[in-house]
């Protein structure tokens, strides 16, 4: 990620983060059997659990505590893992994926509130 500048075409395209919004990422455990991609949504509940985020976190009273998972992960049963979200930042609204059902649309406004700013992007 370091010489996306200097040597284009050596490295993948970065299509999940984009513009100059400033990127704030937070730590996060992840507990028990689980599978997270880089763009994948979440919520983090009050218990500390973290499930791709769904259309009733729009509805949910207050702001619920969401972010984008930073690189995908993946958590065998009765282990605990510490990965990374975004908690603020730009992104592509095609890199980003939720739960079953869930599109950006449903969620973009809660997002913003937060910071999570979704942006319409062609690739």
């Amino acid at each position: 990620m370091n010489n996306y500048i200097n040597e284009i075409g050596s490295v993948e395209r970065e299509t999940l983060v984009l513009g100059t919004y400033p990127t704030i990422t937070d730590a996060i455990s992840i507990i028990g059997a689980a599978s997270f991609s880089r763009g994948d949504v979440v919520v983090r509940g009050a218990d500390g659990s973290i499930a791709l985020a769904d259309a009733s976190a729009a509805s949910a009273a207050g702001v619920p505590s969401m972010g984008v998972i930073c690189d995908g992960i993946v958590v065998k049963a009765g282990e605990t893992a510490a990965a990374a979200m975004y908690i603020k930042g730009e992104f592509n609204r095609r890199a980003l994926n939720f739960a079953k059902g869930t599109t950006a649309d449903d969620l973009r406004n809660v997002m913003a509130a937060i910071g999570l700013i979704v942006r319409e992007t062609r690739v």
